[in-house]
């Protein structure tokens, strides 16, 4: 089996504030192990690893719902995917998403 067949290992820590009774803070990273794989034979892969940081902040307004603003790849860091690092063509290289602002209104009833 390959690197697109089986994921690499991961490890995710996940940091939690509560700044006021209304408002949090949710600071996450997540890290890709690198690997090789087959080494020393014909089909060797390897993939390098990588750390991602996000973050999000939570704001219930209480009857009105609960609003959070996020940032995906809060330091906008450059890597190639995964499945794209295995392969064994150049034709099919993607690069991972950069940083991605988010903004919810959630409002149960």
């Amino acid at each position: 089996m390959g690197a697109n067949d089986v994921s690499p290992d991961k490890i995710g820590v996940n940091l939690f504030w509560r700044l006021a009774p209304q408002v949090d803070l949710n600071l996450g990273a997540m890290t890709l192990l690198s690997r090789t794989l087959n080494q020393g034979k014909s089909g060797a892969e390897h993939t390098s690893g990588r750390t991602l940081l996000d973050v999000s902040m939570n704001y219930d307004t209480g009857r009105f719902g609960k609003l959070t603003l996020g940032v995906e790849n809060l330091l906008n860091k450059q890597y190639i995917l995964t499945t794209s690092e295995a392969s064994n063509s150049n034709d099919d290289w993607m690069a991972g998403r950069g940083r991605v602002f988010s903004l919810s209104h959630n409002i149960n009833f």
